[in-house]
């Protein structure tokens, strides 16, 4: 379904609706007879749908509408009049369009207005008035847009105001006007703020020693300060787990590196006992004479080893002498025979 009909809620009983959600769906429009039978609707969710147009009367029978989701979809534009007739709406959330600007008459009905969030859009500026007649309002988010100057008394008559993002934008300067909000929070992260800017300076050293919740860092710290290991750790969950499969991979590498030795050294040693065993028997023998040049001859079984510190025949002795690794070497046998 792409569209709302005139006759869409005509088998239910329309007075008794109150909340109605159609997220996650197909909608790309929103007509002029879409919710008009909706008479009692209080909270409206239309989320993550595909919805970029909607009629400058969409919501003209909705006046006890108090919160309104429009979030992720395709909004380019907002007709002046499209909230004109909501005097109950306390909350409106626009998230994730593609707004590039808001018209400065926009919310001028909506005097009951407290939470408004424009987060992930295209705004490049906002009208300095589009806020004046919102005396409720009390948390305002318009984090991650294009947005380059904040005009100075936007907020002149916010007096409840106490929650203001401006995360992620391309502001440079500050105003004094920002002395008069008593703010609970302010967030400018990720703004190039000019450090050389004098009035700037003296906003950021007012605001630093308010009460308030204060984010926000220069365009030289934004520039020169680098993250350490921790910070990058924390916000990249990608990199811990690529760095967690490499430690991983670097274990099962010496673990088979590990078997591998082992097993070669295994191999060795089951060589050398099968061409030589009579030798393999003599270990013990030739750990105790480690400077004696020995010479090995097997023809028979046998085994025989030159000293040179011997003063037997030739510096000759037969293994019968020293050893008992054959049974078939005897005591008078001569060297070599």
């Amino acid at each position: 379904m792409t569209a709302i009909t005139e006759n869409f809620f005509n088998n239910f009983d329309k007075h008794q609706i109150r909340t109605l959600s159609m997220s996650r769906g197909n909608l790309s429009r929103l007509d002029n007879t879409s919710f008009n039978t909706l008479t009692e609707l209080k909270h409206l969710n239309l989320s993550f749908n595909k919805i970029s147009n909607i009629s400058e009367n969409a919501f003209q029978k909705n006046y006890k509408l108090k919160s309104l989701s429009l979030m992720s979809n395709e909004i380019k534009h907002l007709h002046p009049n499209t909230f004109s007739t909501l005097v109950d709406l306390e909350s409106i959330d626009l998230t994730r369009n593609h707004l590039k600007k808001l018209e400065k008459h926009l919310f001028i009905n909506n005097r009951n207005l407290v939470y408004l969030d424009v987060k992930f859009n295209e705004l490049s500026e906002i009208s300095g008035v589009i806020f004046h007649h919102l005396p409720m309002l009390k948390s305002v988010d318009l984090s991650f847009n294009r947005i380059e100057k904040v005009p100075p008394h936007i907020f002149k008559y916010n007096f409840k105001l106490k929650e203001l993002n401006l995360q992620e934008n391309r502001i440079t300067t500050l105003d004094y006007a920002l002395f008069h909000l008593a703010l609970d929070a302010l967030n400018l992260l990720g703004n190039p703020l000019d450090v050389h800017d004098e009035k700037t300076q003296e906003v950021l050293k007012h605001l630093r020693n308010s009460n308030m919740k204060l984010d926000v860092h220069t365009h030289n710290e934004h520039k020169h300060k680098k993250p350490n290991t921790e910070q990058v750790l924390k916000a990249s969950p990608g990199l811990q787990f690529v760095l967690g499969g490499i430690l991983f991979l670097l274990v099962i590498i010496l673990i088979l590196l590990s078997i591998l030795l082992n097993h070669l050294r295994l191999q060795k040693r089951g060589t050398f006992r099968r061409y030589y065993p009579n030798r393999a028997r003599s270990t013990e023998y030739l750990q105790d004479n480690e400077e004696s040049d020995i010479r090995l001859s097997i023809p028979d079984g046998n085994a025989f080893f030159r000293n040179p510190n011997h003063t037997g025949q030739n510096g000759i002795i037969s293994h019968k002498e020293q050893c008992s690794c054959s049974p078939t070497c005897t005591k008078d046998d001569p060297a070599g025979s």
